[in-house]
């Protein structure tokens, strides 16, 4: 049962009085500055804090039977390169028609992405054939550098969520609601009319990562947390696309993110995230080390696993992350009113997977988180990726979209989940997930935060 306010603020007022004790926190530029924010939100229970403690005062948190836990914090980034401008006009969706017009839509000269999750060979048509539906009553959150929500890709499905600095705290948007690009690219690609996989679903920014592209696991935490709130309120289907992370073995899942994402997929809710551009093993990269998510590698043209890609038993499976056409915010440098670039990266991969689950959910309202895992494992495209580019552990999987741009055969809408697909993937066992109601999280020393 989570504590009441009362007894929340009796908690914090103690702390505060050690802080005055010692003499910390009264000096805005002292290490251990003391409590910097608060949370509480109301769908989901979540209450904590953050902020810079002495060890003294961590061991004293540590001890209180209120908190349920403690972690320092980290940075973390967005996980592509930045995407580079260009001034090609738009040529793709055209809306025509396809072969079974109550299921499929047809889009012609699409990009190679498109066109390669809704092929099973790599015979490339620049055509992409998805289920009419096109993620339509889905929500695709973008938890990111912002979106630069009047780009005419986005038709007005895209809308602000909420953005959350540094400090944890909720934030005004920069203007154009992007000032970095990469949530743009991400957005485009999960959800654009021309480069998107999903193009009916709603885009809502999550601004977690500054203009630089770097953010804290505390912020990423709250962008989160505020999603699946957001999600519980609003009773719709949701997805979270996660294309950032960083460097972190220990963070599994019985840290801050691991627990925020099992509760999410608890409610329903699906999660993508990038498996990381360092080369490495993907187990070593959070938040896609998680086992409750969907972890996208990044494939090239060439069908091989991107040499940048992360790798490995962590992988749920590959996506196009090479020279990715998609959508950029407009700037006082932009030539167009509709700029666009190519990027690389399993950032670029990520949105894929995401949209392909956004596609899986509109057709099928009522299926449960491992539901939809299930599915996307079963419709993807296996040994098509070459072997020589594989490392140990790697699951030779292309995220598929169920519609075969040549015969127009539909593996999605009639498709049973069976649980025998896990193919080496990361499929996470459903029936050992908990709920926690009530997380407090705290940061040791200064730039290293709670979460």
């Amino acid at each position: 049962m989570s504590p009441t306010l009362n007894v929340l603020n009796q908690h914090l007022s103690a702390i505060q009085n050690l802080l005055d004790k010692f003499n910390i926190g009264v000096n805005a530029a002292s290490v251990y500055r003391g409590i910097v924010s608060q949370w509480n939100f109301e769908m989901t229970k979540w209450k904590g804090y953050v902020g810079y403690f002495p060890p003294s005062v961590i061991e004293f948190i540590k001890a209180s039977p209120l908190v349920q836990l403690v972690e320092i914090d980290a940075p973390m980034k967005l996980d592509g390169l930045r995407p580079t401008a260009s001034i090609l006009s738009g040529t793709g969706y055209n809306g025509t028609q396809g072969f079974d017009i109550s299921k499929v839509t047809k889009q012609s000269e699409a990009t190679w992405g498109l066109d390669r999750i809704s092929r099973r060979n790599s015979t490339r048509t620049r055509t992409y054939v998805y289920p009419s539906s096109a993620g339509a009553d889905v929500d695709i959150y973008i938890v990111d550098t912002g979106v630069y929500l009047d780009h005419p890709e986005f038709e007005k499905r895209a809308i602000w969520g909420a953005y959350f600095n540094s400090n944890g705290s909720v934030a005004t948007p920069p203007p154009g609601g992007d000032d970095e690009g990469h949530g743009t690219h991400v957005a485009g690609i999960a959800a654009g009319k021309t480069y998107g996989v999903a193009k009916k679903s709603r885009i809502i920014a999550v601004k977690v990562l500054d203009k630089n592209g770097y953010g804290l696991v505390s912020t990423i935490a709250l962008g989160i947390q505020w999603a699946i709130n957001n999600t519980m309120t609003t009773n719709r289907r949701s997805v979270i696309n996660l294309s950032l992370g960083g460097e972190r073995a220990d963070a599994k899942q019985d840290s801050i993110l691991g627990r925020t994402v099992q509760f999410g997929t608890e409610k329903g809710i699906v999660f993508a995230a990038a498996a990381g551009n360092e080369g490495i093993d993907a187990c070593n990269f959070s938040p896609g080390n998680l086992p409750s998510l969907i972890t996208v590698g990044a494939l090239n043209e060439l069908d091989q696993r991107a040499n940048f890609s992360n790798y490995g038993s962590c992988v749920s499976l590959y996506a196009p992350g090479t020279l990715i056409t998609s959508s950029l915010p407009v700037t006082s440098t932009s030539v167009s009113k509709e700029p666009i670039g190519s990027g690389n990266g399993t950032s670029q991969a990520c949105p894929h997977v995401s949209g392909v689950m956004a596609l899986i959910l509109s057709e099928r309202k009522n299926a449960t988180t491992a539901e939809v895992y299930a599915a996307l494992f079963e419709a993807a495209t296996y040994g098509a990726l070459q072997a020589s580019s594989l490392q140990d552990g790697d699951p030779n999987l292309i995220a598929y979209v169920g519609f075969d741009g040549v015969s127009g055969n539909s593996s999605i809408v009639d498709i049973k989940p069976s649980a025998n697909q896990n193919s080496g993937t990361n499929l996470p066992d459903f029936n050992e997930l908990q709920s926690y109601d009530f997380w407090m999280i705290v940061a040791y020393v200064i730039r290293f935060v709670w979460a």
